[in-house]
């Protein structure tokens, strides 16, 4: 520790999930001496060992006397919050301001958690500056945490890009934030109406789909919506008179999507294919029962799953649609995950985890579960999460599966999962939970 009169300096703090912001100064009608450009700082989650750097600036507004200045000494007295010098990268005890109009410092304030939990933290910044709120996060590795909750209806389905994470459900909200500590807004201007947004896919740098259901006179139709990422804009794609909802989307390429729902009535599709000329629908499966999941390792390896008991499980070779069924296999499926070398992974009710490991199925099924899992998502077959009821969360290491333990007050259904990265992995479901997992680099 040392002292330091420099006018860069930072602050090394723990710090709480929420921010707090100061109250609102009273209006005097007397211009103040002392400006900042923010009252609170947010850090989001931090993991222990690793720091995130914030600034805030001070400045001298306006002169009393030719001889003025403002002037005062900050203190931040905690076991993790230092004041920063960071040119030498050294805690300080004490900082002076010391500023003549129209003089300003920049202040910088480094979060660097030694413990897990959420933390929290006042600077006073003394004269007639508001106090400096400070918030985030001590991340624990493989500890889920919360991550934020962008509306308070029930999300279905998440996916991101390199740069940003989309998240979607009831009443056509669509959400996002960028980069893994940004904060989660709810999107303008999608041209979704009031219709649940059951799931989102995407390819990187392109287009988002976005696709549901919507009601029309007592009848329900699939509708989907697309948005391209560079020009930052809306389309509605199609809405279908055959089926009842898109419940699941996935693509080999921009040009070879897949849709999934139910049919409206008897011997009616429940599956279309787009590739950018023509829109084909057609049958898999039980067409009243849904396609709730979709995912391949290319274009000759496509799996889709339904939500029955009987046969639940089809594979696409690239020429034709196949029904698979093993003698285990009597759960209804609600998702479905291919990792890069065709390894599969199944989830569905009761606990149901269904394995391909290249050459044949293997019953995963959880003992003693009744847990309904909606979701599964892997960062390779030997990294791979599933998630469901009761904030369900269950970790599979190549070997066994076992349960993870979600935040505090997260029981509702998680509905999906899905990762960046093996060092950042998401999952969302009911009341807008948005919880996140953050592994270490």
């Amino acid at each position: 520790m040392r002292s330091s009169f420099f006018r860069c300096l930072s602050l090394l703090f723990i710090v709480g999930l929420l921010s707090c912001t100061a109250p609102e100064p009273v209006d005097t009608g007397i211009p103040r001496v002392c400006g900042q450009d923010r009252t609170s700082i947010d850090f989001g989650v931090v993991n222990i060992g690793e720091s995130l750097v914030e600034t805030v600036t001070i400045s001298a507004r306006r002169v009393l006397s030719m001889d003025d200045h403002l002037i005062y000494t900050l203190i931040l007295d905690h076991p993790d919050f230092h004041l920063w010098d960071p040119v030498a990268e050294e805690a300080l005890d004490e900082f002076l301001i010391d500023l003549e109009f129209p003089e300003e410092v920049m202040v910088s304030i480094r979060f660097s958690p030694s413990s897990g939990g959420n933390k929290s933290a006042v600077l006073v910044l003394g004269n007639d500056c508001d106090d400096l709120s400070l918030a985030g996060r001590g991340g624990v590795v493989g500890e889920w945490a919360i991550d934020g909750q962008p509306t308070e209806y029930d999300l279905y389905d998440i996916w991101g890009s390199s740069t940003q994470t989309f998240v979607c459900g009831d009443h056509g909200v669509v959400a996002n934030k960028v980069g893994w500590d940004g904060s989660w807004s709810v999107m303008a201007g999608t041209g979704i109406s009031d219709i649940p947004i059951l799931s989102c896919w995407g390819f990187e740098g392109d287009i988002v789909w976005f696709v549901g259901g919507i009601s029309d006179f007592g009848m329900t139709y699939a509708k989907a919506h697309r948005y391209v990422l560079a020009a930052e804009t809306w389309a509605e794609f199609l809405q279908s008179t055959m089926l009842d909802h898109y419940g699941s989307v996935w693509g080999a390429s921009e040009c070879d999507v897949y849709f999934g729902g139910s049919a409206i009535g008897g011997f009616m599709p429940n599956f279309a294919h787009w590739d950018c000329v023509d829109y084909e629908e057609f049958i898999i499966g039980m067409e009243y029962d849904p396609v709730s999941g979709i995912f391949g390792s290319g274009a000759d390896d496509i799996w889709a799953v339904q939500a029955n008991a009987y046969d639940s499980l089809y594979h696409y070779d690239g020429d034709k649609w196949e029904s698979t069924k093993e003698a285990f296999m009597t759960q209804a499926l609600y998702d479905v995950w291919v990792a890069s070398g065709g390894e599969t992974f199944a989830v569905g009710a009761n606990g149901a985890i269904y394995y391909f490991d290249g050459t044949d199925w293997l019953d995963h099924t959880l003992p003693s579960s009744t847990d309904t899992l909606f979701g599964v998502w892997g960062a390779n077959a030997m990294d791979v999460y599933a998630v469901g009821t009761k904030g369900s969360i269950y970790h599979y290491d190549g070997n066994i599966w076992q349960a993870q333990t979600a935040p505090s007050g997260v029981t509702g259904t998680l509905y999906a999962v899905w990762g960046r990265s093996a060092n950042e992995i998401y999952a969302v479901g009911e009341d807008g939970c948005v919880i996140i997992c953050r592994s270490g680099e």
